[in-house]
């Protein structure tokens, strides 16, 4: 599903995720696997303009990572990170922002700072800033990912 999503197949990655779902759903001892099939099947909702479902998908991942493993996990980060982008994409910053900062302190707190998914956090936080128009929040993030 992620190689036809890579692909731009969205349709056959829908599919593809779909029949994932079904299976880790019926596992009950991994919810983990659970979220992440969630968090894979709202990529393609995404991309057809589906963003209400997509975001229903990544809030029921990001209840799942944070009863599982807790707050400060990085799947946890990557749920908010990815909950945020769908509200991003459709210009409800209010509610993207928390969520990329909440991903990015997690990031910041697990791994260095110059982690790869430390930098992915703050740039994708930094994208939404220049989306907004938010020269000053843009700039002084830009100021701390040069620390």
């Amino acid at each position: 599903g992620l190689l036809y999503q890579d692909m731009k197949s969205f349709e056959k990655a829908e599919k593809l995720h779909k029949e994932a779902l079904e299976i880790v759903r019926k596992d009950t001892e991994n919810p983990i696997a659970y979220a992440t099939t969630l968090n894979n099947l709202a990529g393609p909702y995404r991309a057809a303009g589906r963003n209400e479902e997509a975001q229903q998908l990544a809030q029921e991942a990001l209840e799942i990572y944070g009863r599982m493993l807790g707050e400060e996990h990085p799947l946890y980060a990557s749920g908010l990170n990815n909950l945020a982008s769908l509200y991003s994409v459709t210009g409800d910053y209010e509610k993207a922002e928390p969520l990329y900062v909440k991903s990015l302190e997690i990031c910041r707190k697990i791994f260095r700072k110059g982690h790869p998914d430390s930098r992915a956090a703050a740039n994708n936080l930094l994208i939404m800033y220049e989306n907004m128009g938010d020269e000053n929040k843009a700039e002084k993030l830009r100021a701390q990912m040069k620390e």
